[in-house]
């Protein structure tokens, strides 16, 4: 009997750890100086890297890196998605090898494919790397880029770690980006295709990108103050909000707390685009979704019906510099209400001063070609029916037309009526300087209290903005201020404002009450001193010449009284002053002359 024997072989798999070092990506300067003058090497060092990654993913290498090998590549994969998404926009070299260009869009891939295959998470990538991974990759792969950033795509290798949503880190860095004015027209195009580009797996992303943090964000932007803000929170909210589906911004309504129009206040960006046009057609099932805004857009269908001519007429008395088109405009923001129109126009009159709507200029181009006459170089055929043209172009009553007509012609013949005639003002300059000194001394006691006034308001104002406003009006400091200025609570408030307007004039106030130091003195030179003597001088016989115009004239009972002394004393005066007196030597020429005639 043959016994046969078995043997058995245990495999046991010893290898060692794979110790495979790699350089970071190159930088730009460095990229650029290679590119223009060794592009041997550059392609060189393409290739090297592209055969790395050949090795590291074949047969399961990539799960048998050393620590340090694994810190090296992921250093290598963020440095190579920070320099090429920095490259975007920029100019690297004005002509490139085909070569060098074939083997960058292979190390392209190759690192897509590592990032798909490790993972987010495993690869240690960032907040601020993961938006240049979103900026390099979204155009070409942005279903891909979609599943990475919302945690839905799982890696291949076993990293133990698990995959999280990451739109939140990603709302956080554009908020960053955007308050330091670091957000390029790279970056919307790169959040434009994130959100917009079209697959089955946009839906779902732009829903989970649409929160309630996000939306409150866009809305403290759009209630900024800075320009540069607002015009970003339109165009980041508008493709917020328009590549969300209709049902997700349904369920963000409540997640905003927006239950009535009252509350619907708070937010006024969303309120913008729930009453827009564009954003109804775009979402036709909104309206039978919220139906408090029903009221809102009953509203809206009739208010350009309800525009009447008296009332803007009575806006136009109390502000003539207003043109029809933005008295309209802020009728309709008030629901029509007369009086609230005036108090907004009061309380805010700059932003009376905007640009006038599209139709309001295609209105006024159309009234003045209105009387050139046309028909005799048109045929019968060449004319359009009626029912081709515009019918919902906004109509402007004859009646409000003739008399903004007949009101800007009044402001053209009466502008010359208003203006001051200066023909006698030299005369009434010489009158003060002679006859009414103490004016002078009033105006300027006057002005430096005024002057002493606004430094201690501009003090107080650099210290404490807050004290300035309506809410501190029954404030004990503002009292104090109120009792030491003697100004009203709407003087010191409009001052403040005033300023918060105008910073060229916060610049003069600071460059006028800024302390310079101590005045340095000293001796002055001669003519100096003799200058200001003889200008005192002149002043003390002016101021005595005026003296004797007013006794002349508020007593000349008393002056008659007194008689040949008082005028013995005036005529020595003059003959001493004589040369001040405009007929000296008028009168001296003319006895010359007379003696010479005389035998």
């Amino acid at each position: 009997m043959n016994l046969n024997r078995y043997e058995r072989v245990i495999e046991i798999n010893g290898d060692d750890k794979i110790s495979l070092p790699i350089v970071k990506f190159p930088p730009f300067k460095l990229r650029a100086a290679m590119v223009e003058k060794d592009p041997v090497i550059w392609l060189h060092l393409l290739e090297t890297y592209n055969q790395y990654f050949t090795y590291l993913m074949s047969e399961g290498h990539l799960e048998q890196l050393e620590d340090s090998t694994y810190e090296n590549l992921c250093m290598f994969i963020k440095s190579y998605l920070r320099e090429l998404s920095d490259e975007e926009g920029k100019l690297l070299s004005l002509g490139m090898n085909t070569n060098v260009c074939e083997q960058l869009q292979v190390l392209r891939s190759w690192v897509l494919t590592v990032i798909k295959t490790c993972g987010l998470l495993h690869l240690q990538i960032s907040c601020d790397v993961l938006w240049d991974f979103v900026r390099l990759y979204v155009k070409e792969n942005p279903g891909t880029v979609r599943l990475l950033v919302d945690g839905s795509l799982k890696p291949a290798i076993n990293t133990q770690k698990a995959q999280i949503n990451r739109i939140y880190q990603l709302h956080q860095h554009l908020k960053q980006l955007i308050e330091s004015s670091k957000f390029t027209r790279v970056d919307l195009k790169a959040l434009e295709n994130l959100l917009s580009a079209g697959d089955k797996h946009t839906k779902p992303f732009t829903n989970q990108f649409l929160t309630a943090k996000w939306a409150d964000i866009l809305e403290s932007w759009f209630s900024s103050d800075l320009k540069p803000l607002r015009d970003i929170s339109k165009k980041i909210g508008v493709l917020s909000y328009l590549t969300a589906s209709e049902d997700r911004i349904v369920e963000l309504i409540p997640e905003l707390n927006v239950f009535d129009l009252e509350s619907l206040h708070f937010h006024p960006f969303l309120g913008s685009l729930l009453i827009s046009e564009q954003f109804q057609i775009h979402f036709s099932g909104i309206k039978a979704k919220l139906p408090f805004l029903r009221p809102l857009f009953a509203k809206n269908a009739n208010k350009s019906h309800s525009l009447r001519a008296e009332d803007v007429q009575t806006i136009l008395e109390v502000f003539p510099h207003l043109t029809v088109g933005q008295i309209e405009r802020r009728l309709q923001a008030y629901d029509c209400d007369v009086e609230r129109t005036i108090n907004s126009f009061f309380e805010s009159p700059t932003e009376a001063d905007k640009a006038p709507l599209v139709d309001e200029v295609t209105r006024n181009k159309h009234e003045e070609m209105k009387d050139i006459n046309f028909e005799s170089e048109l045929r019968k055929a060449d004319r359009l029916p009626k029912s081709d043209e515009v019918s919902n172009r906004d109509h402007v009553p004859d009646e409000i037309r003739n008399k903004t007509l007949t009101r800007a012609l009044a402001l053209l013949y009466q502008a010359d009526e208003d203006e001051k005639d200066d023909t006698y003002d030299d005369a009434e300059v010489q009158r003060d300087a002679l006859g009414n000194l103490d004016s002078e001394d009033r105006q300027s006691a006057n002005g430096n209290a005024n002057d002493n006034i606004e430094a201690h308001l501009w003090q107080l104002l650099k210290v404490n903005k807050e004290l300035f406003d309506r809410s501190s009006r029954s404030s004990k400091a503002r009292k104090e201020l109120k009792s030491k200025t003697s100004w009203s609570d709407e003087q010191i408030e409009g001052w403040a404002r005033m300023l918060e307007r105008s910073p060229k004039r916060a610049q003069i106030l600071e460059e006028k009450y800024m302390f310079r130091g101590n005045i340095r003195t000293g001796k002055r030179a001669f003519v100096q001193n003799k200058n200001e003597g003889v200008a005192a001088q002149n002043k003390t016989e002016r101021n005595d010449n005026a003296r004797e115009v007013r006794s002349s004239s508020t007593a000349p009972k008393a002056a008659h009284q007194n008689g040949t002394a008082d005028k013995k004393k005036q005529n020595a005066r003059k003959e001493k002053h004589k040369s001040a007196r405009a007929n000296h030597n008028r009168k001296s020429g003319h006895d010359k002359k007379i003696s010479r005639v005389l035998p």
